[in-house]
């Protein structure tokens, strides 16, 4: 065959081959087309839908998938589903409404590494978790839409690989990277039913539901970015790990502001950690560490906050804020504090703790702390807080409203609360006015009736003082003190320095020893006062006012600086019991001295005495005085038996020597009075110090006045102006002595024998004074002296002296004389 032939053979050939080729080409792509329009409008058909389901779900993978439609950037599966393969799950873990991805086969030399390597896009995600992970997320929680997921899977015949996973959920993006290990057929998982080994509490529905309200409060105006690292052994749930991180900017909470957030924790059997849960605020933050023992179940951790803005506490529950309003609880600086926490059951996490704290601006019901730090530690429900150092504003401006100089200043000790036996303790060193705390402790009745006896008008005292109780039993209260303070005043009596030792329990108070100075004067000795019994026991020397340790032992009483008054120096020895209610254990004895003692009757100078006290009496015996010049004895007799309002007397007196004239004075009061003498007298007299000695007064005396000028004496200066008519020539009337018995009965004061004796002039006067409305007496005048003269001469005198018999009425201010023959 020649070439020429070959040839034309040769381009036939290859003609026919490429009109082959080109027809076959065409219809290929023409299948192709058909094939991608079929595709892309009906999908994989459902037999080889269904068969590739059956070899996907035989590899270990459990998905369904609606259907498989081609796009022109991949592939598209409608209503995927990926199950657990616990028995109990009804529902998918995970349903799409779409899913993109393209496929990649991978084929690795390692043995059961076969598998498909997918890059998926899923939208309209809904999220519905194993009974196995114990969440139970409601169906009308946001929480179970996911918005959209960007992920690269590998199917592989062991595990399931998620990498460069992103997911936009909530508001926030998710990182997430991990692997799922499958479990190998026929081998039961190592894990409980229904949780993970150890896992200490499962999330019921209702604590989602509250949980994602709480969520609700919380405002990421950016999104959160949280990044998940994992691996998941579906075989062994504890050989699996979890790595968490957080991060966001710009948070708030509750009207409470942040300008970081950062988390990071992690999972690794049998630890699940939190290495930081932190809240920032600038440089300042709060944070949280802490982890659970899966095994274990103990659970431990550390609190640290460096936040002093208040605005932190708007992130507190409504009814925590409530309840700090409620007590009056003001913090103009958040707490600085570090405490660690565990290990302990989660739920005990708070009974075990330890730590230390600071804060400035703190106000409880008045009380303004200005700064105030120690320690703080809990265990077996019992909270105690020690090494305490803080410093107390003073009130300086209710000085005038309590009576005290509310000074502050400082204060250090140990306070403790037991849980269990419902006790509190507070034993510490300070420096401020106690006066600062009644309000804060008006709930401790017993320790404000006592704090309250006290105030201070200089500086603060500096005292170390012990109190606590059982709250259910107050009676179990006590109080102890052992201080010093300058310008004090106790139950209103002032002191210019007190030193003493107080302790008070179980109604009982002891003050022992007491050393107090009142300027020159002083107090030194032990009391021990019994509320329970009204009693209180003591032995002292004093050189202070008895008016005053009236008032500092029972001011109810007002006896003395009322009806005995004292002036000058005082000196008093005693010692015993006084029974202040009932009057019945009274049992002491004491020796008195004093300048000046005033009684109702009389103002004495002088003053010694020995006094007793027995049973519901208070005697003073062998009482010795001086009285206006002269000299006085007497005894004193107090009857006093509770709760009566009496307070009956008896006192006997015998005077010699004394000044009539300033006995009248004292007696007649700014009234001046001009008479003289030279008085003695004794009486006895019973009356009551709460009422007008003319009413209850009964008694009896004798009363003699020599030497004196009695005429412009008040009983006789009418009569003195009525002898000076009758006998004009008598220019000058004298009365220079008086004597006579006189009885009181129920405060009328009477006489029978009373005389006046005159040089010229004598009389005899019998009748009574009745207070108020005043006398109703007789007045028989005669002539000279008694003597054998004066009988003579009245024979011849009497007649007339008859004629010019008086009558003395009215009051003692200004009396009424009438002749009672005319």
């Amino acid at each position: 065959m020649n070439v020429a032939k070959l040839s034309r053979h040769f381009i036939k050939g290859m003609y026919w081959a490429t009109r082959f080729f080109v027809v076959g080409l065409s219809v290929l792509l023409l299948f192709v087309i058909l094939a991608f329009i079929f595709l892309r409008v009906y999908g994989v058909p459902g037999p080889i839908l269904r068969e590739a389901m059956r070899h996907i779900n035989a590899a270990g993978i459990p998905v369904a998938v609606e259907g498989v439609t081609l796009t022109l950037h991949g592939w598209r599966a409608d209503q995927v589903r990926y199950y657990s393969t616990n028995p109990d799950d009804l529902e998918p873990l995970f349903l799409a409404q779409h899913v993109y991805f393209s496929i990649r086969n991978s084929r690795q030399k390692r043995a059961g590494s076969e598998g498909l390597s997918i890059d998926a896009k899923a939208v309209e995600i809904e999220l519905y978790p194993s009974v196995e992970w114990g969440i139970d997320i409601p169906p009308e929680s946001l929480s179970r839409y996911v918005d959209q997921i960007d992920v690269a899977l590998g199917f592989l015949t062991n595990r399931i690989e998620i990498a460069h996973g992103q997911i936009d959920w909530l508001g926030s993006r998710f990182n997430i990277e991990g692997t799922i290990l499958k479990r190998r057929e026929g081998v039961e998982p190592v894990r409980t039913p229904r949780q993970l080994p150890g896992f200490p509490v499962e999330i019921s529905r209702q604590s989602f539901l509250e949980f994602e309200r709480r969520i609700k409060e919380l405002s990421i105006p950016d999104g959160a970015t949280v990044d998940i690292d994992f691996l998941i052994n579906t075989a062994d749930y504890r050989a699996g790990w979890v790595n968490l991180a957080v991060r966001a900017d710009a948070l708030t909470f509750r009207k409470a502001g942040f300008s970081k957030v950062d988390i990071s924790g992690s999972y690794a059997y049998p630890f699940l950690r939190f290495d930081r849960i932190g809240l920032f605020k600038g440089k300042q933050s709060l944070q949280l560490s802490g982890e659970y023992n899966l095994d274990t179940g103990l659970a431990g951790g550390a609190l640290y906050n460096s936040i002093t803005s208040n605005d932190l506490l708007l992130a507190l529950p409504d009814q925590i804020l409530s309840l700090l309003t409620k007590a009056e609880l003001r913090v103009d600086h958040l707490p600085r504090f570090s405490i660690d926490f565990g290990p302990a059951p989660p739920r005990e996490l708070l009974n075990r703790m330890t730590g230390t704290f600071s804060v400035r601006g703190v106000s409880y019901q008045g009380l303004e702390i200005e700064a105030l730090y120690g320690n703080v530690k809990r265990t077996n429900n019992r909270l105690e807080f020690t090494s305490l150092q803080g410093s107390v504003l003073g009130q300086e401006e209710r000085a005038a409203e309590v009576g005290s100089a509310m000074h502050g200043g400082t204060a250090a000790g140990e306070v403790f609360w037991d849980g269990n036996t419902r006790e509190f303790g507070v034993d510490a060193d300070i420096n401020f006015d106690p006066l600062l705390l009644v309000q804060p402790l008006a709930f401790v009745e017993i320790a404000t009736n006592i704090i309250q006896r006290f105030a201070f008008t200089g500086r603060p005292p500096q005292a170390h003082v012990a109190l606590g109780s059982n709250v259910d039993d107050w009676s179990t209260f006590y109080i102890d003190i052992r201080g010093m303070a300058n310008d004090m005043v106790v139950q209103g009596v002032k002191f210019t320095s007190v030193n003493v030792v107080q302790t008070y329990r179980n109604a009982q108070l002891n003050l022992d020893p007491v050393a107090s100075m009142q300027g020159t004067r002083y107090l030194k000795g032990y009391a021990h006062m019994d509320f329970r019994d009204s009693t209180v026991s003591f032995d002292a020397v004093t050189s202070l006012n008895p008016a005053d340790l009236e008032d500092m032992i029972y001011p109810d009483l007002r006896l003395f600086g009322h009806h005995i008054k004292t002036e000058g120096d005082v000196r008093i020895e005693a010692g015993g019991t006084f029974d202040w209610h009932r009057m019945q254990e009274t049992d002491f004895a004491a020796s008195v001295e004093a300048d000046q003692l005033t009684i109702p009757i009389a103002a004495m100078e002088h003053f010694k005495a020995e006094v007793v006290g027995d049973g519901s009496e208070i005697r003073v015996n062998k009482a010795s005085f001086g009285l206006y010049g002269g000299h006085g004895e007497g005894r004193f007799t107090q009857h006093w038996s509770p709760p009566e309002s009496e307070l009956p007397y008896e006192i006997d007196l015998n005077i010699s020597d004394a000044d009539f004239q300033q006995c009248l004075s004292f007696l007649f009061g700014d009234r001046p009075v001009n008479v003289s003498g030279i008085m003695n007298a004794n009486a006895h007299i019973a009356a009551d110090f709460t009422t007008n000695f003319y009413t209850t007064a009964n008694g009896e005396g004798f009363v003699r006045v020599d030497n004196g000028q009695l005429t412009d004496l008040p009983l006789f200066r009418g009569f003195s102006r009525l002898m000076r008519k009758v006998f004009p020539s008598f220019t000058v009337l004298s009365i220079t002595n008086l004597r006579g018995n006189f009885a009181i009965t129920e405060g009328v004061i009477s006489s029978e024998d009373a005389y006046f004796e005159g040089d010229l002039i004598s009389a005899k006067v019998h009748g009574r004074y009745v207070y108020p409305t005043g006398f109703d007496a007789y007045i028989k005048a005669q002539v000279f002296r008694e003597g054998r003269i004066s009988k003579m001469v009245r024979v011849l005198t009497d007649p007339l002296m008859r004629l010019l018999e008086m009558k003395l009425e009215g009051p003692l201010s200004d009396p009424s004389w009438e002749l009672e023959k005319f």
